[in-house]
């Protein structure tokens, strides 16, 4: 068995070289052979330098991709991978020892297509206390479920691109990540749809994934990430992400739309009025903060659907 890992980076040097640390220190089970390809995306620290320190004796390669964006880079380690299976992990992670292993035993032993599992966070700070518990994964942290469970339309969440594997035969099936500059990460924009996007194709190419709690990778958090500005800037970027997936339907708005837009997205965003206009007084809170999210969303779902009625 053959399995790649493709590792996209952009200007995380120092990050970058703990992730590949990681991978150098797994354990790689009998049976298993690895090499990683590293797609450096527009960089301009010495990432360049860093990867190239671990080329030997590891297998790492290291990739150029000059258009901006994860998908870019992504497309890129997958054209230079001729492994049966490709593992994708980011450039601010760390991979369990047992990561490798996990995914040997999987594949090896269930029928399936794709494996995915947790985030665990590795915070520079504690993360604050107005931040809702549920939002955890806007900055990065994906601990639930805790259980293993096939992914579909009843699991309760999705197949997340930095902690994956999946076989080739299944991406030669669906295709490459999706370049749509509303839907991709790039370094300019917080759109975090290639993920979402890609999930909602396996699943209806009929492909089989499966959750396993044992896949574990742990998520660098810094500070930056725990701050209102950012998380504005990041839920803003999903709402007009979500607006894209709907209308190009792939992943179809649930009921009826308003100006393109789930029309019980604006009850939920009204029922929220009182908690933020109680931040005045009280100051904020987990409440008051998940009310105002759920606002910018719907801004930034209204401003995709007013850009796209321009063009």
């Amino acid at each position: 068995m053959k399995l790649d890992v493709i590792v996209p980076t952009f200007n995380r040097a120092a990050l970058v070289a703990r992730t590949l640390d990681s991978l150098k220190r797994a354990t790689i089970p009998s049976g298993l052979e690895t090499e990683i390809f590293v797609v450096d995306n527009r960089s301009t620290d010495n990432t360049a330098e860093i990867v190239r320190k671990f080329a030997a004796p590891f297998s790492v390669h290291y990739l150029y991709e000059a258009r901006p964006g994860k998908s870019h880079a992504l497309n890129t380690g997958l054209r230079e991978s001729r492994a049966d299976f490709v593992g994708f992990i980011d450039d601010d992670e760390e991979i369990d020892a047992n990561w490798f292993a996990e995914a040997h035993r999987e594949f090896t032993q269930r029928d399936i297509d794709f494996l995915g599992g947790p985030y665990y966070p590795i915070w520079q700070s504690p993360p604050p206390a107005w931040l809702p518990r549920n939002c955890y994964g806007l900055v990065g942290s994906i601990t639930e479920p805790s259980v293993e469970g096939e992914y579909g339309p009843h699991f309760a969440g999705m197949l997340m691109g930095g902690n994956a594997v999946i076989r080739r035969q299944t991406l030669d099936q669906v295709g490459p990540f999706c370049t749509d500059p509303h839907i991709m990460r790039a370094a300019d924009t917080l759109a975090s749809g290639e993920d979402r996007e890609m999930y909602e194709r396996l699943l209806k190419a009929g492909a089989r994934g499966r959750f396993s709690p044992n896949l574990i990778v742990y998520h660098h958090i810094p500070d930056e990430r725990l701050t209102m500005r950012y998380i504005r800037r990041r839920i803003f970027a999903q709402g007009v992400s979500r607006y894209f997936l709907e209308k190009t339907g792939i992943k179809p708005a649930p009921g009826p739309t308003l100006f393109g837009v789930p029309r019980w997205y604006f009850s939920k965003s009204a029922l929220g009025v009182p908690r933020i206009l109680g931040q005045v007084v009280r100051g904020r809170s987990a409440a008051s903060v998940e009310a105002e999210l759920t606002w910018i969303e719907l801004a930034g779902r209204i401003s995709a659907a007013m850009r796209s009625s321009v063009n």
